[in-house]
């Protein structure tokens, strides 16, 4: 069973003469991808009504891997990846970067980070696959 965990880090506005901004919260949000199988699956591809109008079919679960592309890529998670942390990459022992977010009016800067967790290489090769290409 795969997790994704995403960082948030706030800081002040970035003033002049400082060598790095001043960091004001930080925290972290734990998402277990099981908990989305059922939320992201779909009916089987003999999934229908019959002739006599009674819907048959199969339910079928999604995979951690599907689960934790559709949380990176913003599935009922404020989350939304645009980079990662290393290019060129194949997805392997990378964290995902979502693009930082500067507050129009205070000038705060919010910076957001999302790393997997117990996933095989394998799975996170198919997760960087389908995150990052999504033409």
């Amino acid at each position: 069973m795969g997790m994704i965990t995403v960082y948030t880090s706030k800081f002040d506005p970035w003033e002049n003469g400082e060598d790095e901004p001043n960091l004001n919260d930080s925290y972290s949000e734990d998402f277990h991808t099981a908990d989305y199988l059922e939320d992201l699956g779909d009916w089987s591809e003999d999934s229908g009504f019959d002739d006599g109008e009674e819907w048959h079919g199969t339910w079928i679960p999604a995979t951690d891997v599907y689960a934790a592309a559709h949380l990176l890529n913003g599935h009922g998670r404020n989350f939304y990846a645009s980079e990662t942390s290393a290019e060129p990459t194949d997805g392997v022992k990378v964290w995902y970067v979502e693009e930082t977010y500067i507050h129009a009016y205070t000038g705060e800067r919010t910076e957001k980070t999302a790393h997997l967790y117990g996933f095989t290489e394998d799975e996170q090769r198919e997760i960087y696959a389908l995150v990052m290409n999504r033409d």
